[in-house]
């Protein structure tokens, strides 16, 4: 099971990993050394009951054998470090260079949701007078038959004509040389 740590920045696991690898090749370099220091004390003790002829010689191939054995761990150790370091590098931009971008983009987004999204002042404040002008002229209407119910008639000829619901109750009215009748809009 991943700790938290692990599940939030995922490059944890690959820096444990190099520090790990770094700490068995430095352990691995601390063994070697002390296994060399005994081989040489080892030798030592061995050379010193040769004759000298055949001692020199003895010393001298493993003198060059376990210099090529100490050169290899230490190269290899060299590489490991320049991984290690590596990878350092690589860890700590992707922790702080993926959050800050996905923050400025965020950002980003936000910015142009303001700009496209939302009205600014002087649209909000022209659609509010928009708004008053056209409730009074609704209330100019209503009080000019605007609440009239119309609908369309059809005669007995069967002509479709614009009707207007009237007052019944209301009467009727003509003018004053008796040519028209009118009649009281419903609801007014």
């Amino acid at each position: 099971m991943k700790n938290s740590n692990q599940s939030v920045f995922p490059h944890y696991e690959v820096l444990h990993a190099l520090i790990e690898a770094a700490r068995r090749n430095q352990n691995g370099i601390a063994r070697s050394s002390e296994a060399l220091s005994e081989a040489v004390k080892a030798l030592e003790r061995q050379t010193s009951a040769l004759p000298m002829d055949v001692s020199a010689v003895l010393a001298a191939e493993l003198a060059s054998e376990l210099t090529k054995r100490f050169n290899a761990v230490t190269q290899q150790a060299e590489q490991a470090r320049i991984h290690f370091e590596r990878a350092a590098r690589i860890s700590v931009w992707k922790l702080f260079a993926i959050p800050t971008l996905c923050f400025l983009i965020a950002l980003l987004g936000l910015g142009l949701y303001l700009r496209f999204v939302l009205p600014d002042a002087r649209r909000l404040q022209g659609l509010r007078a928009e708004r008053d002008q056209l409730e009074s002229g609704i209330e100019l209407l209503e009080q000019k038959g605007g609440k009239a119910q119309l609908t369309n008639c059809v005669s007995e000829k069967g002509k479709s004509r614009l009707c207007i619901r009237t007052d019944e109750t209301a009467g009727t009215y003509g003018d004053a040389q008796g040519r028209a009748v009118y009649r009281i809009i419903y609801g007014y």
